[in-house]
């Protein structure tokens, strides 16, 4: 068991707000080649640090109306820049959705454009100095990334995007215009995971403060899985983020004890907590089942 620092939150009185804690996580690929799963994991816990019952799925898997009201918000990932959103039914029902909305990363649609009344502008081959109050931090050299311009002055604005070109122009990094939000891009640490996280935090209304989130490691079919299953009720009962890194099984999927162990993780995520996934493990199962 490890204890990581995250953002914590308590959640911010609305009365016309839903009630739900609830946040879909749709993301477009893990693209592993440049460590994007650690991103989905550093976003993973960061959500459940405030307080959210996070449901992370990849775009292509998604299914018609998943996305509804029982969910607060729901959250696009870019991952991986060559491979755009292809699953027309989620696009439809993200447009369509009227809760709270945050898109990360490259493929801000038209739409998107719209609602947060913004326009969009692509710089490329360039460097960027990120500043948030009085720090400022140098980002890697990027062949293109996505800024917003045209953002409306009622708009909320946090971080601060500068070339290094001659003419130094500046662009916003997270904005927030009502129920809508834009991060062109997420890291996994420095200054830009503090902003975007005190950003991310005011969008799901949400209070910061700080707390450790409870992360229990190497979970795998072989695991006492009651045993974790009893740990999530106690978790969830005493307000505690818990977060489970598991490992992949590549093989043997209709295997009784996959199904079960896949139960459990449902039932943990329904709890609240989140589970993150390690790399694949390639051999045979060999489990003993179970009654």
């Amino acid at each position: 068991m490890t204890l990581g620092g995250v953002v914590q939150a308590t959640q911010t009185v609305h009365g016309s707000e839903r009630d739900d804690n609830r946040v879909l996580l749709v993301y477009d690929s893990q693209n592993t080649v440049e460590q994007g799963e650690k991103k989905i994991d550093t976003l993973q816990r960061m959500l459940a640090g405030m307080g959210l019952k996070v449901k992370t799925i990849k775009e292509s898997e998604y299914q018609k109306g998943e996305l509804n009201r029982s969910y607060q918000g729901v959250i696009t990932m870019i991952n991986w820049k060559q491979a755009p959103l292809d699953n027309p039914t989620f696009v439809k029902d993200r447009n369509q959705y009227d809760g709270v909305k945050l898109h990360i990363g490259e493929g801000l649609d038209q739409t998107e454009q719209k609602q947060l009344q913004v326009k969009l502008k692509t710089i490329y081959q360039q460097q960027f100095i990120l500043s948030d109050d009085n720090s400022t931090e140098m980002l890697p050299f990027v062949e293109r990334m996505d800024v917003l311009t045209g953002v409306p002055k009622q708009a909320q604005s946090y971080g601060m995007l500068k070339t290094q070109n001659n003419e130094g122009q500046s662009y916003k990094y997270g904005v927030i215009n009502q129920k809508q939000g834009y991060l062109p891009f997420f890291n996994n640490k420095g200054l830009g995971l503090i902003t975007a996280s005190k950003m991310i935090a005011i969008l799901f209304n949400r209070q910061e403060e700080t707390k450790p989130l409870l992360t229990i490691t190497n979970v795998s079919p072989y695991s006492n899985l009651k045993l974790l299953d009893q740990l999530s009720v106690f978790c969830e009962n005493h307000g505690i983020p818990l977060a489970v890194s598991t490992s992949t099984v590549a093989k043997n999927t209709e295997m009784h004890a996959y199904k079960r162990f896949t139960m459990y993780l449902r039932r943990l995520e329904d709890r609240g907590g989140v589970f993150l996934q390690a790399p694949v493990i390639g051999e045979l199962l060999r489990i003993t089942q179970e009654n």
